[in-house]
């Protein structure tokens, strides 16, 4: 893990380039981006970012999780293959 404080758009360009690979939870991004998924306030930028990419129409929500702890079924992010290609899965679907 590097300890390189990353400039936002460093961060940013990072979780594009994961979400390209493949789909992820957010637990999942934090994870591969080397950041605490128990700290509030990292979790809380991440969703931020992902939200941000979400209204701008290049990432959409492809599914969801079965139930983890405490009964949430955990969002999968996946990248628009063209901005606003695909619509967001129904709750109920399971990634």
């Amino acid at each position: 893990m590097s300890t390189h404080h990353r400039s936002h758009c460093e961060r940013g360009a990072e979780i594009a380039a994961a979400l390209m690979k493949r789909p992820r939870t957010a637990a999942e991004l934090a994870e591969l981006l080397g950041v605490d998924p128990l700290c509030n306030g990292t979790m809380w930028s991440l969703r931020r970012w992902l939200k941000q990419y979400r209204a701008s129409g290049v990432v959409y929500i492809a599914g969801y999780r079965p139930l983890a702890r405490r009964g949430l079924r955990p969002a999968v992010w996946a990248w628009q293959p063209s901005v606003f290609a695909n619509p967001d899965a129904a709750r109920g679907v399971v990634a």
